[in-house]
């Protein structure tokens, strides 16, 4: 072969090269692989050049879009919208709100009974509380709707009550309590709850409700009865409440209340009055009780008497041939423009001498005596004995004074013998 020859079937190998390499499409599996995905890859990004730029940042021929799932087939992509978290939150805060709907619970306490009232209603709060109960704020706060609680009333004690029970409703119905309807609801969620208490000695405010465990604790320690659990309160607060403007009545009515003061002390022994008749007898050995209301009438409320000028007066109201009794005290303090209330429980006499009022109490001291008290520090308050302060005097424990009770008839005739002077 010679050299032309040579040079001439290089150079036709040479420009067929170019067509042998372009027709060899099975070369290797891996090639034919590259091969697909490649055709694959340019009909996506051709068909929907728009949507590539969106997911790839303007950048139509990158590499890096993200495709949840492809079918090879039909070459068609699935792709998962991402929420903004914006909107999540106010989606889910859209919804909490229209679920979840409460209402404050307001807590009221009547002094003269020892009865405690819940209503959801502020108009009826401010009713109750122009009628001078004490407004102890929010108890709880209750859902709008759920697990009803009955609301019933019994017309001769003057009390209410509240359950979650049907069947302790009917009960109480047929037993002559007045069915007042649904009071509030309970939390079907159980996620607070309130605690519900008895107390066996009370007439009026037998039963205590409340969301605090400590507030319960201290009751059953008094010898209150543990009733469970009475319903459940929620955990969500409402949007709105009357609380601030309850507040702010309550603490008006109170500083228009009248000042009032220490009672004065006097002895019924004193020489200027202890020969005075009272009764069949005197004020030196009998008149324990007119001297007692005479320290409260002169020194608490600044009336210009004496032990004697109350003697005479209570003389025209007492049956009695030696001393006097309960229904004495009311009917003379009412005599000179001044209410009594008769105290139900200790827990009651406790409250009165927090807020500034003066009690006389019939103690026994091996017969019935009256004394006076004022003040209460740390439970106890300040005695005053119109006996020359022979008896008891001084700073006594409360309870003492509750568990020393006169056991006289006569001085039980009006009630338990502790007399609040208003």
């Amino acid at each position: 072969m010679t050299k032309k020859f040579q040079y001439l079937l290089f150079a036709v190998l040479l420009a067929l090269c170019p067509v042998i390499v372009q027709g060899e499409t099975t070369t290797s599996p891996s090639e034919e692989v590259s091969s697909s995905s490649s055709s694959t890859e340019t009909t996506l990004v051709s068909s929907s050049s728009s949507s590539t730029e969106d997911l790839t940042s303007g950048s139509s021929s990158s590499s890096e879009t993200t495709l949840t799932s492809q079918d090879s087939t039909s070459n068609t992509a699935t792709i998962t919208p991402e929420i903004p978290k914006e909107t999540l939150k106010t989606t889910t805060a859209t919804l909490a709100t229209s679920v979840i709907k409460t209402q404050a619970m307001y807590r009221l306490y009547n002094p003269n009974s020892g009865e405690h009232f819940y209503t959801a209603s502020a108009y009826e709060a401010r009713e109750v509380i122009k009628a001078k109960w004490h407004y102890e704020g929010v108890g709880w706060h209750a859902p709008v709707s759920g697990v009803p609680v009955y609301r019933l009333y019994n017309p001769n004690a003057g009390d209410h009550h509240y359950t979650l029970n049907g069947h302790e409703k009917n009960d109480l119905i047929s037993r002559g309590w007045r069915y007042e309807g649904i009071g509030w609801y309970s939390d079907q969620n159980q996620s607070l709850e309130l605690y519900r208490a008895y107390n066996p000695n009370a007439q009026s405010g037998s039963h205590n409700y409340t969301l605090n465990g400590n507030e319960q604790n201290v009751l059953l320690r008094a010898g209150w009865r543990n009733e469970g659990i009475s319903w459940y309160g929620s955990g969500v607060r409402p949007e709105s409440s009357e609380d601030a403007a309850l507040q702010a009545l309550y603490q008006q009515i109170i500083n228009s209340r009248p000042q009032i003061g220490k009672p004065n002390y006097y002895s019924q022994k004193d020489s200027r009055w202890s020969g005075n008749r009272f009764n069949s007898s005197t004020i030196g050995p009998s008149g324990c009780v007119p001297t007692s209301l005479a320290m409260i009438l002169s020194g608490s409320y600044g009336m210009n008497l004496t032990p004697a000028d109350v003697a005479a007066r209570m003389d025209g109201y007492s049956s009695w041939a030696f001393g006097a009794s309960g229904k004495d005290i009311i009917a003379t303090a009412n005599s000179y423009g001044h209410s009594v209330e008769v105290v139900s429980s200790q827990a009651v006499a406790e409250q009165r001498l927090r807020e500034g009022y003066p009690l006389i109490w019939l103690v026994n001291v091996g017969i019935g005596h009256a004394v006076v008290s004022f003040g209460n520090s740390g439970g106890k308050t300040e005695v005053l004995d119109p006996y020359d302060r022979q008896f008891i005097n001084g700073w006594q424990d409360i309870s003492f004074l509750w568990g020393k009770l006169s056991r006289d008839p006569m001085d039980w005739d009006a009630g338990v013998p502790v007399f609040v002077i208003k």
